[in-house]
């Protein structure tokens, strides 16, 4: 069968055709797709009708020829739609199609916020995958585009009678993701779809909560990654047992599993972190991604969103490093019987100091860091250490603490090639101590053992250089080019004497079955080696034992076999196995959380600003205009006018207002106006004067008035019907009306013609959108917990549910921004020498009484107040820079001696004093 001309609908979606298939190339237009006709079924045997909603990329044939002998099938393309059509003409266009027939199927996520406020549809979802799993350029890196995309799937995924999937991976990312139960998913070919949809089943009852599952947290993503962190991360979270979410912060976004049962998804950075990550990178040639994930964390909105969504159903929160421990308050908020692990990898407090020495920032980040992990550790049920060290360090403070080694992968046994000269290796990242152990190797020990040959891996190298012979400096190696060089070593060398955690190259050697010389304290986390399975000696006899080694063959094989045994008895689901156990504990222990309520959007600005309230589990928008904000940050766009039911094209009669009207039908002298929504392509407008009058009506964009254009310029007398087409703009148009005459005009009725009639109340107190939306409200708004705040312009009716209470952010996110705002600042240096700063300074913010000299003897005092900085420098003349607080507060050449707090915001207040405080700057308050 050939392709045909479909008979095109508004808003270029298009129907079965009653025309026959004709030869030739069928045209397309945009946003349509055709499909085969099947002129005599539909005649002889009406069927139900079921629009199809599908992606650009979809390939319908097969499906909608399966399809056609039981359905009258619409084919639309929303994404197209949107774009040819426009917003208003779009949303028009599919209600009134999924309106018209018996089922919607979705093939794609894109079509789902506009058909999300209708009732009584019957929906099915059938993707090929998570709409995450495969992002648009703009949806891999914009927040704000990912989260609307987001938020679209999970609100299809919750209310769909069926989701039919073609493989059970895409069903568990489902149920993992969206809480789908299982009662609701079919694991079906697309082949089958047609069957599958002849016969529905009944909607499945609530069975009550699905099955909890382990929400992880990460502040970068592990996938493809093969670091020490990451390893842990993956193997770690696959050892516990349990299907677990992996959240993250990335640079882009992403959704895979990373292991058979960790499902990570990784949430895109915003502009304002990854500029502050490159502004940092400027400063000290590293961008401290963790630290400044940490600072953007609690005012991520997407982040914290997605965040409480995942605690609401997840049976425990393990934190993999403390730096999304911001995220805990809105955690907590949404579900708060919810246990929390610790998973330290490191005691990343005092790592930072070890990383951070001789940073020019080092003192208020590593203040920073020490908060972010006190905090996580206080809140933590569970606490799992890598090593014996850490968990001494970590349990006093703890409440229970659990040693959870890193465990050991065994690699495939290699032989080093024969009649080669022996070879030593290490391993390692340019971690600092890495660094200190890779330089012992190749300044002390390289030059006294010349018969073998010392080969360094990893991106330490970078940091040192060797111009001897024997040593060979590899640099960052591929996973399968890092096992062939592991496998020619004769024996693997740990010469680290600091940091924390464990030494995860350890278990890279034992997997590979080397003999290791390890310093007591590159051992941690290894019992086996302290046992028998490696040496452990001082740096100073590294040299004579590994001599002596080398020339007794037999003892390198003995340590070889042993390093195996060790590998064998240490997989990461034995060490897992005591967190499991505790774990397993403190989850049979939670309470389950109820479902969260709705909350009601009453405008744009407000699903904007309350989207991550951690009290809700969705938002649903009350639009202002009848089009889908792009991008829709709520999860459903309700239809106040088709759901009032609002039919006839003009108003009913009422009392008329006379000398025209203003918005909304407030009376004013000889000028008036209307303000109309967004989409409307005609106005009528009934009329009478008492007298004979001049009558003109102009109409633009509101905002505009002055490029408004006339529609009407005649003299009215009598009862006059006007029909008068408006122009073609986008958004909200402004009608503007005069009237010159000696007798009043009045207004009988007025009637929009948008994609389909919708009346104007006159009697409505601001403007015509809000009659239909004050019926709306009265209907249905009690069946919302509370309404988020609107600006304050629009009347509601009486007897709804109370404005959404505001939370208290984590008190450290103040301090968190003002240090981002410092970190971004690159031109910090030269504005303080704008300001003419020489000697040490006492800091006022904002407005204070005079303050004792005492306070801070021998500085000059720096008044900073609305953006902006004044100093009266050495020759007394005042200089007035703009700069941040944070960049004069943190500053070292001149140091900042103390700060003086004056009146300013509260929060401001809050976050001065915790930064002061991290940097060690005294400060008091007014």
């Amino acid at each position: 069968m050939r392709w045909t001309v479909a008979r095109w609908m508004p808003g270029w979606c298009c129907a079965p055709s009653p025309i026959r298939p004709r030869p030739g190339r069928g045209r397309k237009r945009c946003g349509c797709s055709p499909h085969p006709c099947l002129e005599r079924a539909l005649r002889m045997s009406p069927l139900p009708g079921l629009l199809l909603l599908a992606a650009p990329e979809d390939d319908l044939r097969p499906l909608v020829e399966a399809l056609s002998p039981h359905w009258s099938v619409t084919i639309c393309i929303p994404r197209a739609l949107w774009r040819y059509a426009g917003p208003g003409a779009a949303l028009a266009e599919l209600r009134r199609q999924a309106r018209a027939t018996a089922l919607v199927l979705h093939l794609s996520a894109d079509g789902a916020a506009a058909l999300a406020g209708l009732e009584g549809l019957v929906e099915v979802y059938a993707p090929a995958d998570l709409a995450l799993c495969h992002l648009s350029p703009a949806e891999r890196t914009d927040p704000e585009a990912w989260e609307a995309l987001w938020r679209r799937e999970r609100d299809l995924a919750r209310r769909a009678r069926l989701l039919a999937v073609p493989a059970e991976e895409v069903g568990r990312k489902l149920q993992l993701l969206y809480g789908v139960p299982a009662e609701r998913l079919r694991e079906v070919p697309r082949a089958a779809l047609p069957r599958l949809l002849s016969a529905l089943p009944p909607p499945a009852p609530a069975e009550g909560a699905p099955p909890g599952f382990t929400l992880a947290l990460n502040d970068y993503p592990v996938i493809e990654k093969h670091t020490g962190g990451a390893v842990r991360v993956r193997h770690g979270l696959a050892a516990l047992g349990e299907e677990t979410v992996l959240l993250s912060l990335g640079n882009v976004g992403a959704t895979a599993f990373v292991a058979p049962n960790v499902l990570q998804v990784s949430v895109p950075k915003d502009r304002g972190q990854r500029a502050v990550e490159a502004d940092l990178r400027t400063l000290a040639d590293s961008g401290l991604e963790d630290i400044v994930s940490a600072m953007h964390a609690a005012s991520h909105p997407t982040l914290l969103a997605v965040a409480a969504d995942l605690s609401r159903r997840a049976r425990v929160a393990v934190f993999e490093h403390c730096y999304l421990a911001p995220l805990l308050d809105a955690m907590r908020a949404a579900a708060p019987g919810l246990p929390v692990v610790y998973d330290a990898h490191n005691v990343e407090a005092r790592l930072k100091r070890e990383i951070l020495a001789g940073h020019p920032a080092g003192a208020p980040l590593c203040g920073f860091v020490e908060e972010v992990e006190r905090r996580l550790l206080a809140a933590a049920d569970l606490v799992l250490c890598c090593s014996e060290a850490d968990a001494a360090h970590f349990g006093p403070a703890a409440r229970q603490v659990v040693l959870m080694p890193h465990g050991v992968i065994p690699a495939a046994p290699a032989t080093p090639p024969a009649g080669e000269p022996p070879r030593l290796g290490f391993l390692g990242s340019s971690h600092p101590p890495n660094v200190a152990a890779a330089r012992f190797i190749v300044e002390e020990l390289a030059p006294r053992l010349p018969e073998a040959v010392f080969e360094l891996v990893g991106s330490v190298c970078a940091a040192v250089s060797s111009s001897l012979p024997n040593v060979l400096l590899r640099g960052v190696v591929s996973e399968e080019e890092k096992a062939a060089t592991l496998g020619r070593w004769s024996a693997a060398l740990n010469p680290v004497e600091s940091g924390s955690g464990a030494s995860l190259k350890l278990a890279d050697y034992l997997a590979h079955g080397l003999p290791t010389v390890n310093t007591p304290h590159a051992a941690r986390g290894f019992a086996a080696v302290a046992a028998g399975a490696g040496l452990v000696l001082p740096l100073e006899g590294f040299a004579a034992e590994l001599s002596r080694l080398l020339r007794q063959p037999e003892a390198l094989r003995g340590l070889a076999a042993r390093a195996r045994e060790a590998a064998a008895a240490q997989g990461w689901s034995a060490t897992a196995r005591p967190a499991r156990e505790a774990i397993a504990a403190l989850a049979a222990a939670r309470a389950p959380t109820p479902p969260a309520p709705p909350l009601l959007a009453l405008d744009e600005a407000a699903a904007l600003a309350w989207r991550h309230h951690p009290g809700f589990g969705r938002i649903d928008l009350l639009p202002e205009a009848d089009a889908v904000p792009r991008p829709l940050l709520a999860d459903r766009l309700l239809a106040p006018a088709i759901a009032a039911g609002a039919e006839p094209a003009t108003a009913p009669r009422r009392p008329c207002l006379a000398y025209g009207i203003g918005p909304g039908g407030h009376p004013v002298a000889a000028e008036w106006g209307l303000l109309l929504p967004a989409g409307s392509r005609r106005l009528g407008l009934e009329l009478e004067a008492e007298a004979p009058l001049s009558l003109r009506l102009r109409c633009g964009p509101a905002g505009q008035p002055d490029a408004a254009a006339t529609l009407l310029e005649a003299p009215v007398e009598g009862s006059l019907r006007l029909g008068l087409p408006l122009p073609d703009v986008e958004g909200p148009l402004l009608l503007q009306g005069s009237v010159a005459g000696p007798a009043a005009l009045r207004l009988r009725s007025a009637g929009l013609l948008l994609p389909e009639p919708w009346p104007i109340d006159l009697s409505a107190g601001a403007g015509p959108m809000a009659a239909p939306r004050a019926r709306w409200l009265s209907r249905h708004a009690g069946h919302y917990a509370a309404l988020a705040p609107t600006r304050g312009d629009t009347p509601l009716p009486p007897g709804l549910p109370p404005f959404a209470p505001v939370t208290d952010a984590m008190t450290l996110a103040p301090a968190a921004a003002l240090l981002a705002e410092a970190a971004s600042a690159r031109h910090a240096v030269a504005a303080r020498m704008a300001l003419g700063l020489e000697q040490p300074f006492l800091l006022v913010v904002g407005e204070a009484r005079p303050w004792d000299a005492a306070l801070c003897p021998g500085a000059s005092a720096v008044r900073y107040a609305d953006g902006e900085a004044s100093h009266q420098d050495a020759d007394g003349i005042d200089r007035r820079v703009p700069m941040p607080v944070a960049a004069l507060l943190l500053s070292r050449d001149p140091p900042c001696r103390h700060l003086l707090l004056g009146a300013v915001p509260e929060p401001l207040r809050d976050g001065l004093a915790a930064l002061a405080a991290m940097a060690g700057v005294p400060f008091s308050a007014q």
